[in-house]
C-alpha cells in the first residue's frame, strides 16, 4: 500500500519511506454520506504528490478502497506515522 505526500506535509520531502496508518473520518463533502469503510491502512510514502495538493495525503486506489467507498473520491482521514515493531 502506498501514497504520495503534499509538499507541506512530507516535510520536504522528508517524508518519503515513511510509514503511516490512515483512517477515514469522514466526508470531505455534504453529498457524500457514511463513506467510511471503518478500517485503517498503513501505508508506504513514496513520493510527493504533483501540482496544488497543499496539506494531502494521495493513497493509491487499493489504499484508499480499503478506509472508503470509491465513490466518495476525497474523505477526511487522521493519520499518524506507524513503526513497525521489528523486534516481534
Amino acid at each position: 500500500m502506498i501514497a504520495t505526500a503534499s509538499h507541506a506535509f512530507s516535510a520536504g520531502g522528508a517524508a518519503c519511506g515513511s510509514t503511516y496508518r490512515v483512517t477515514c473520518i469522514g466526508a470531505a463533502y455534504s453529498g457524500t454520506r457514511d463513506p467510511c469503510t471503518g478500517r485503517s491502512v498503513e501505508v508506504r510514502i513514496v513520493d510527493r504528490c504533483p501540482g496544488r495538493c497543499a496539506g494531502t495525503i494521495d493513497l493509491s486506489k487499493e489504499a484508499f478502497e480499503t478506509i472508503a467507498n470509491s465513490v466518495a473520491g476525497i474523505v477526511k482521514v487522521t493519520y499518524d506515522r506507524y513503526m513497525r515493531d521489528e523486534s516481534s
